[in-house]
Parts: structure tokens; sequence; C-alpha cells
């Protein structure tokens, strides 16, 4: 990586952590999920992860998600599987850096899918202006919300947390399902739009897509960028906080969330020599 782009900046990061304890903590289930269609491999058999009797995988999350095997966890665990110059990018600092973060550039990330449409409300005409602002508010670069986006919604921006037709939640929006996970009575998307729909910090109620954008940006700034998580993969794997942080605070139980999201980070910089 360093002969092919020696104009790279690379900074090694000390956990100070025993990759075996950090292992074993990941794999309690369900802290990591994988996608009920995913090879068997990928997929735990340990207690509370499959029904021996019914002969299927728990499901863990809206969707169809079981938890995953320790070997996969493993697997996308270690930096080494991902030194290439696509993967790479779970490693890119999320700061804000407007030399080298453009409009032109996340246009480039988000061409085909629904946030190079027009923008649905009258605030900004396009989404890559919202995003823009998010990122320069929130001193977070606008490259990874979008990808955070385009994982959490899909390309064609079908996520019902951002429908605002769900019953007893209309109008309300949670463009980075946070706090989108099944609890209780509540699936993933209610539980995420219960949070939308609240009031207090990060100028909730979320009741536009403006305001979801624009405050979603600031959580994810304040939680998790100032939270020595300021990268794709740590955000996935808090493991610069120390053991008793490990498996906390992970935005997501996608096991390999970090690196889906590394591959749309990439579309924004692959016309630009900027990094």
């Amino acid at each position: 990586m360093h002969a092919a782009h020696p104009e790279w900046v690379f900074k090694a990061q000390h956990t100070g952590l025993d990759w075996n304890k950090v292992i074993d903590v990941e794999s309690v289930v369900p802290r990591n999920l994988v996608h009920k269609s995913a090879d068997d491999s990928w997929k735990s058999k340990e207690y509370g992860a499959y029904d021996f009797e019914k002969g299927e995988y728990i499901v863990h999350d809206s969707g169809g998600w079981v938890a995953a095997s320790r070997g996969i966890i493993e697997y996308y665990m270690d930096p080494r599987n991902f030194l290439n110059d696509t993967y790479v990018f779970q490693f890119m600092s999320h700061s804000y850096d407007n030399q080298t973060q453009t409009k032109e550039g996340l246009q480039n990330l988000v061409a085909g899918t629904f946030l190079s449409k027009a923008y649905p409300e009258k605030d900004y005409s396009s989404y890559a202006d919202v995003l823009m602002h998010a990122g320069e508010n929130a001193n977070a670069n606008p490259y990874v919300l979008a990808s955070m986006i385009l994982v959490e919604q899909g390309n064609d921006g079908s996520g019902g947390s951002i429908s605002g037709k769900v019953r007893g939640y209309e109008g309300y929006y949670n463009y980075f399902n946070i706090r989108a996970y099944a609890s209780g009575q509540y699936d993933a998307v209610e539980y995420g739009l219960l949070y939308a729909k609240g009031s207090g910090s990060y100028d909730r109620p979320w009741n536009s897509r403006t305001k979801s954008i624009i405050g979603g940006a600031l959580h994810y700034a304040n939680n998790y960028i100032k939270n020595n998580q300021n990268t794709l993969y740590l955000k996935k794997y808090n493991v610069m906080n120390g053991i008793d942080a490990v498996a906390t605070h992970q935005y997501m139980t996608n096991v390999g969330g970090a690196a889906q999201e590394a591959a749309n980070l990439k579309e924004g910089y692959k016309s630009s020599d900027a990094i």
C-alpha cells in the first residue's frame, strides 16, 4: 500500500489489547450478526444462536439477521485482510476537510443512488448540498455520512426509516438509523423512529428530512468521531478505549458493515487524487 500510494499518510493505531480476549468478547451472541442468507460457516451455532430442535438459526434483528460465527468475526476484525485499494477506506479519518471533501466528489459517490435525485424538501436543491452542510456543521466527512445512509437505507432509499409513512410515526425520519434495533414490542424501524420522534438533543424531533440528516450527523460526530471511533472500522469495533469498551458502543451489529461502507466511500475519491 505504501508503494502503490506514496502520497498517502498511514498512521499506526496501537490498541494495547489481546487479540483472543477481544474475539472472545465480540463472539458473545448476538453482538455481531450476518444475514441468514450467508454461508453456514459465517453463522454461529453457539448457545442462543441456533435452535437445534427446529434445526434453524435464531433471528436476532429485523430482516433475518442471525449471530455471526467466531471465524467470520476474526476475519472482519483483522485489518490485514483489508489492505487493498477498496477496503483500506474503512481506516480513513472521518473528520471534515474542505480541501479533499468536495460537492463534486460527493456527487460521484452517490451517483445512481437515491441520494443523486432532487432533494424532496425546499431547504436544499440536492442531497449533496445538505450533506456537505451537515458535514461542515458537525466536523464530519460528508462522504462518510453519505456512505452510512446508503448502507442503512439502501441505494434505492427503500428503508422504512425514511419513508415518513410508518404508522404512528408519520412525518418522522431517521436517515442514519440511530438506535434502530429491535427492542421489546418495537421492531428496528419503529424503535429508531421512536428516537427520532423524541425531543431535546440533536434538533429532535426529526420531523423533516433536513433535521434528521443534520441532527444525525451531529449525533455521529459527538458520539463516535470524538470518542476514539473516528473511522469506519473503529465505529464498528470499539478497540481504542480499553478492553471494557470492546463490543460496546458499536454503531452496527452487521459484522461486515465497515467493509461495506468502505466500498461506498472509495467511490467518492476514485476520481480525485486529493487524499
